[in-house]
């Protein structure tokens, strides 16, 4: 459901036992929320609705306590519980307690996102109870973010809010805290400037992934092996941390550089599938491809915004068809490493890659 219907359905008499708020869009998120606690009681709101925060993998048991628990004087009482770290043995807990749930008391988990292979979110579905709170993506990203900056009494044009977009990457949470940082800065009435975005928005994984991938698709080596070693600079400051912090902290930073790699080598294949696409849309207006109409584009390109669009479409024009061909059968090998050779370690396979796709071949 739309967060408008469970607005409605949450302060009337046709609510339900749980809800699960989906996609971690905050705005969206923060009315459904308010909407929830504006249908207790407000006599009795101190108890009637409680966010549990420090929940733990294995701890449903204390949520699905919390759910059970009858509401002081009048119904409903509400419980709020965001992003919980549970195991499949908890969501399977959480299917059980769907099947005979107390109707005094509507649960609510707020998740940034759902694993659609449990039963859990298949009933969720099934029942119509996910309350689909997405952040837009495309063009629409923009308008979201210019309508963030709008509720704060700051005016923001969309080529500014792409700006910010580029910088901070599409990660909702990230978006709503630089519009509140930056709103705070101006102040009520304030208009952004691109001196403002540049100066104080935050550069995240995404907007070096995106200069990576630029400097590629210009054929700049150089910068492209600058900032594919700035992407994994933080793998390289161990140095003063005591050893067992070190220790401590070792699987996550495996997981973190894993997570890197797979993340990095996916801009990439992105942005030369893209230039496929373009060159197969240049050769159909040229006439010169007779079944272009049968091409199906990525999925990811009716996602891209308007500039990173236009960006891929005329950088596609400096690869030769030969040169397109090679890179993406040096993509092709680079998966293949990371998939088959486990002693080759990633960072040295990307930057081979990385060697290969900015090398100076002669273009035709």
């Amino acid at each position: 459901m739309e967060p408008a219907a469970f607005i409605r359905e949450i302060a009337g008499p046709g609510r339900r036992p749980l809800y699960v708020l989906s996609g971690g869009e905050p705005t969206a998120v923060a009315k459904c929320l308010a909407a929830a606690a504006g249908a207790v009681n407000p006599g009795v709101r101190d108890f009637n609705f409680k966010q549990v925060l420090d929940l733990e993998a294995g701890q449903a048991g204390r949520l699905l306590g919390e759910a059970a628990t009858g509401p002081f004087l009048a119904p409903p009482r509400v419980v709020v519980v965001k992003n919980p770290p549970f195991g499949a043995e908890d969501w399977k807990a959480l299917a059980a307690y769907l099947d005979d749930p107390n109707p005094e008391t509507s649960l609510i988990l707020v998740l940034d996102k759902i694993d659609e292979r449990l039963k859990f979110f298949k009933t969720v579905r099934d029942s119509g109870l996910e309350v689909e709170c997405r952040l837009p993506k495309g063009p629409a990203l923009a308008r979201w973010l210019a309508g963030e900056f709008k509720s704060r009494d700051i005016q923001a044009s969309p080529q500014l809010c792409e700006m910010v977009i580029g910088r901070a990457g599409d990660d909702p949470h990230i978006l709503s805290g630089e519009a509140e940082k930056l709103s705070l800065f101006l102040g009520p009435g304030g208009t952004l400037s691109a001196g403002h975005v540049a100066d104080l928005v935050s550069p995240g994984f995404d907007q070096q992934g995106y200069h990576l991938t630029d400097h590629l698709g210009r054929r700049r080596l150089r910068e492209a092996l600058g900032t594919l070693l700035e992407i994994f600079s933080d793998g390289h400051r161990e140095g003063g941390k005591a050893k067992d912090q070190a220790d401590d902290k070792k699987d996550e930073k495996k997981d973190s550089a894993a997570g890197k790699i797979g993340k990095t080598l996916a801009a990439i294949e992105n942005r030369f599938l893209a230039f496929l696409h373009f060159k197969i849309l240049a050769e159909a207006e040229a006439g010169r491809v007779e079944e272009a109409a049968d091409f199906k584009p990525p999925k990811f390109i009716s996602d891209l915004r308007s500039y990173p669009l236009k960006l891929s479409r005329e950088q596609a024009s400096l690869w030769s068809w030969p040169d397109l061909a090679r890179a993406l059968a040096d993509l092709e090998e680079g998966h293949r490493t990371l998939r088959l050779t486990g002693d080759v370690p990633g960072q040295a396979v990307l930057e081979n890659l990385v060697l290969k796709l900015g090398s100076t071949r002669r273009r035709t």
